[in-house]
């Protein structure tokens, strides 16, 4: 649980073990970089349901994956990355060349997630 850091713009928690990640009251959080864990669809979708709200051109960046587009994990194409976008993030993959994820499958809304 990352609570007291309420401050914390960037956090780096990629190339661990992760299935879950809870970022309740980390409201200054800018940049999140998840990717290489070992997150199911719906971990992937409760995070980004947790995001802070960004407001207007202060938009969020999350990386969820380190591929190419034609290598996307299949856990990142059946997320619903919408509900990051709604929240002001936008989605990436840190792949070399860097990209969007704009193309995700998912219709799982933050509803089916109990608040935390």
């Amino acid at each position: 649980m990352l609570h007291p850091l309420n401050a914390l713009q960037y956090l780096y928690c990629n190339d661990n073990a992760l299935t879950s990640l809870d970022l309740t009251g980390l409201n200054a959080l800018q940049y999140l970089h998840c990717y290489n864990n070992q997150f199911s669809t719906p971990a992937l979708d409760r995070i980004y349901c947790h995001l802070p709200q960004r407001i207007g051109a202060n938009v969020g960046e999350i990386y969820v994956s380190e591929q190419d587009q034609a290598n996307l994990e299949d856990f990142v194409n059946s997320s619903n990355g919408t509900i990051a976008n709604d929240n002001n993030w936008k989605v990436y993959s840190a792949a070399s060349p860097m990209y969007e994820i704009t193309n995700t499958t998912g219709t799982r809304s933050c509803d089916y997630f109990p608040p935390a």
